[in-house]
């Protein structure tokens, strides 16, 4: 999760501040409606991808699902000053690249990541771009179990100002090589809402096989 509030060069923000803003923003809720998370889904092994702080997964577990994973590119306490008495799952929460999970084949039912997909690939040409969507889509799926899928939230169109990548754009081109194969994977994307003026999409790639 990228959408965050911004810390300085020379000062970490405050934790406690960062989760009151996630709240303020129903943050908790808009996973739900737009990663289309079900009661059935929330019950389920769960790999948060770009999580930030953890906060999806805190709430969830507050809430009663207990069983969601979080990874970042980053400790929370190298961005923020643990100034919160909340202990934001970390018995589950770990640092690792979205290029190499650091978890066994098939280990989850479902993995997601909103908000974080454009962002945590740094290709810096269009076909550069479109092979590290790719390897990340892969990896994802990779630690998904056969039946489980992926979803991705916000990776689309508030992207294509972009003009350099326009990495809305490339990420579609990726995602052309999962639809070409209809035996291993289901694929789908849908509009769910409107982002500062653009239209926000939720990407789904199903595991068959």
């Amino acid at each position: 999760m990228r959408e965050a509030i911004p810390n300085s060069a020379n000062k970490k923000a405050s934790l406690a501040e960062q989760v009151e803003w996630a709240q303020s923003l129903e943050l908790y809720e808009q996973y739900v409606s737009e990663l289309r998370l079900s009661h059935e889904d929330l019950n389920k092994r769960i790999l948060d991808v770009g999580a930030d702080f953890g906060h999806f997964a805190e709430t969830a577990k507050q809430k009663g699902y207990s069983d969601i994973y979080s990874i970042d590119i980053a400790h929370p306490a190298d961005k923020y000053n643990m100034d919160s008495g909340i202990r934001l799952g970390a018995e589950k929460m770990a640092v690792a690249d979205a290029f190499q999970l650091p978890f066994k084949n098939e280990t989850f039912d479902l993995a997601v990541s909103f908000c974080a997909m454009p962002n945590l690939v740094k290709g810096s040409n269009p076909i550069d771009y479109q092979k590290e969507v790719k390897k990340v889509f892969q990896e994802m799926l990779r630690v998904t179990k056969v039946g489980g899928e992926i979803r991705l939230g916000r990776v689309v169109s508030e992207y294509q100002r972009d003009e350099l990548l326009r990495r809305g754009e490339q990420i579609q081109k990726a995602l052309q090589w999962f639809k070409a194969r209809r035996r291993r994977f289901e694929t789908s994307t849908e509009a769910t809402g409107d982002i500062n003026g653009n239209p926000a999409y939720l990407i789904r790639i199903k595991k068959l096989s």
